[in-house]
């Protein structure tokens, strides 16, 4: 059935409706509905958004095809309402089409397990080679983009083509106005149609209550010299999505089990890639669309007494890399001085992981990159601030320091953490002194 949408007197083809159990019935145009029904977009439903999230939070199953829908109706609804706000801008149909289609395909280029194919097994893999740049999602979804619009031939020009991959990733902003770069990917505010997205859809399947009013910030939001501003009245919901964020990082992203479990992922990855060089094909986008969630199924049902299947059976059986010691304080001579305490122990069954967890803008308040107007008076007058009509806290990062066993080792387990205690003793004394 082929449905209409009446819209400043321009009629919008609109194809088909997605039921979302976040945004509900989401509009799909014709020129979405093309790439959502190609292999390479179909296989985002077999990779899980939140990667292993699930072996802690059940219901954490939802994958990175319904996020991209979402993120392309967001991506939709801001640029309409500028349009329909601001007149004078002169936004077409065809640039929310490709505003759309790059919300839509933005996460295209992930690969199996979300970010630990990145930020693990990838920068393992192609740091210092050739290929780095594939290391990054957004660079393999600009390649996927292009791969798509070519092999099914469809109705972009070459100059369209690099607008939607310059929205994608937009380290490069030479074909349209700045604010149409800060609606998919916004580098300089943090505030995106992205984010919005995952902020509400993560906490709603993992069973966290976190709300803020973002159909507000995309209903008031301004273009003023060229930047997208919201008033200054919304500045507690746009701290309370970042807020979102921290809390979602330390609750359910940074979660010293999950952590474990990357790990885990990430040797299963680097056996899989001695059989099926994963790495050294990262260039090939058919060979890439096969690497979904399934492939660790499907290499454990073809290759039996491997090292992924029985990282795999010891997940089923809940047989999880322990975490021995956590912190937020992290010290770099104490771990030094670590590391040569236990040289002579088995070192190798030992991670230390560190992370670091922020609201968004390393060290700052993210406010503070808000591009506000005041919604009283002087709407046409952009501001930041630094002073802000709200609370907000004092401190916007803090390290996180994990040490993981791969197997249980009491004696050595016993040896860290008597340094670790015996070394804060020694530090607190030469403080006091």
């Amino acid at each position: 059935m082929l449905l209409i949408n009446k819209f400043n007197s321009t009629i919008l083809m609109i194809s088909k409706c997605f039921l979302d159990s976040i945004h509900g019935n989401i509009p799909i145009c014709k020129y979405a509905l093309q790439i959502i029904h190609t292999p390479e977009f179909q296989r985002l439903k077999k990779i899980k958004q939140l990667g292993n999230v699930h072996h802690v939070y059940m219901g954490a199953v939802h994958t990175r095809f319904e996020h991209s829908i979402g993120v392309s109706y967001l991506c939709g609804e801001l640029i309409t309402n500028l349009r329909s706000n601001q007149k004078e801008l002169n936004i077409t149909d065809r640039d929310i089409t490709l505003i759309k289609i790059a919300g839509l395909c933005h996460d295209i280029g992930h690969g199996c397990f979300s970010h630990v194919f990145d930020n693990h097994f990838l920068k393992l893999k192609l740091r210092g080679t050739s290929k780095e740049k594939y290391i990054d999602h957004e660079y393999r979804s600009e390649c996927i983009v292009r791969h798509i619009i070519k092999k099914y031939d469809f109705d972009y020009t070459d100059e369209e083509v690099d607008i939607i991959c310059e929205y994608i990733s937009p380290k490069e902003r030479t074909k349209k106005p700045k604010y149409m770069y800060q609606i998919v990917a916004n580098i300089d505010s943090g505030l995106d149609c992205d984010k919005i997205d995952y902020l509400i859809r993560d906490p709603k399947s993992t069973g966290n209550i976190i709300s803020f009013n973002y159909k507000l910030l995309l209903e008031r939001a301004r273009v003023i010299d060229n930047d997208i501003c919201f008033p200054y009245d919304d500045a507690i919901d746009i701290q309370q999505m970042f807020s979102a964020r921290y809390y979602m990082h330390k609750k359910v992203y940074q979660h010293p089990t999950i952590k474990a479990l990357d790990h885990m992922i990430t040797t299963m990855l680097c056996d899989l890639d001695s059989r099926l060089h994963i790495s050294d094909n990262i260039d090939n986008i058919d060979a890439f669309c096969e690497c979904t969630d399934s492939i660790i199924d499907i290499d454990a049902y073809m290759h039996k007494n491997t090292i992924t299947c029985d990282l795999r059976d010891q997940i089923n059986l809940r047989d999880i890399y322990k975490v021995i010691y956590k912190t937020t304080t992290v010290d770099t001579i104490m771990n030094e001085r670590l590391m040569l305490h236990t040289a002579n122990d088995n070192i190798s069954n030992v991670i230390i992981d560190i992370a670091t967890i922020n609201y968004n803008s390393k060290t700052s308040n993210p406010l503070s990159r808000i591009c506000f107007y005041n919604r009283k008076s002087n709407i046409d007058v952009k501001f930041k601030t630094n002073d802000h009509e709200i609370i907000v806290p004092t401190t916007f990062s803090e390290s996180m320091m994990l040490i993981i066993f791969k197997k249980p080792d009491n004696e050595l387990q016993t040896k860290i953490l008597k340094f670790i205690c015996d070394y804060a003793i020694i530090k607190q004394n030469s403080f006091i002194c």
